[in-house]
């Protein structure tokens, strides 16, 4: 099976184009469909899209709603631009193996080259961990419903290390002035000037970390 390998050429505000989903067709398999709708799914945490689109191609077990609360901003498990939930940074993607168990059920094994992950005690405050760049196989359960193959339960999103350094650069150039004249304006209080320089400096040290990785 010929491997496919993605990097990040998104600007910052691309989206998927096309569908959000595999639906099974007359013309594919469902082999075809499953391995579609893992590339749809990979090719959205990479670009860290919108979590309305991730709800399009992801479903949850009852068990999973019940610890993740599933269905708004509480869900922990995808990774979007416009949240801090724990996520890890890869370089690269690989969709290795797909295999459909029955009607309903299917798996894909995906290996991704892990860079670094996020550590957080409470909820926003979150930092980056930079750990050495290895390959890391994590196999998606899926299943059928509605005519489309979902992953099911999804792991820790993984988002594209160039991606979230563009964001990132781009959140600090867009703010930095911003930031400057709140420092030094004498209206704000001291709490409310270290609520400034926390925002700046996890901004600024998330780049300088997402640079020195490899």
């Amino acid at each position: 099976m010929r491997l496919q390998k993605y990097v990040v050429t998104a600007t910052f505000f691309l989206l998927l184009a096309g569908s959000a989903s595999a639906v099974l067709t007359g013309n594919e398999s469902p082999a075809q469909a499953v391995r579609q709708a893992v590339e749809t799914y990979c090719k959205l945490e990479f670009e860290g899209g919108w979590m309305e689109d991730r709800w399009e191609v992801t479903k949850f077990s009852n068990k999973r709603k019940a610890e993740r609360k599933i269905g708004g901003p509480a869900d922990a498990s995808v990774f979007t631009l416009q949240n801090h939930y724990p996520f890890i940074v890869i370089a690269s993607y690989d969709i290795r193996e797909v295999r459909v168990l029955s009607p309903t059920h299917a798996t894909a094994q995906v290996a991704y080259r892990r860079l670094a992950y996020s550590e957080s005690a409470t909820g926003r405050e979150w930092h980056l961990i930079a750990e050495p760049a290895h390959d890391e196989t994590v196999t998606l359960n899926l299943v059928f419903d509605k005519k489309k193959w979902w992953v099911l339960d999804p792991p820790a999103p993984r988002i594209s290390k160039q991606r979230l350094l563009e964001h990132y650069e781009y959140r600090v150039k867009r703010n930095s002035s911003r930031w400057e004249q709140e420092l030094n304006d004498p209206t704000y209080d001291e709490e409310q000037k270290a609520n400034v320089r926390a925002t700046r400096d996890q901004a600024t040290g998330t780049v300088r970390i997402l640079k020195d990785l490899p």
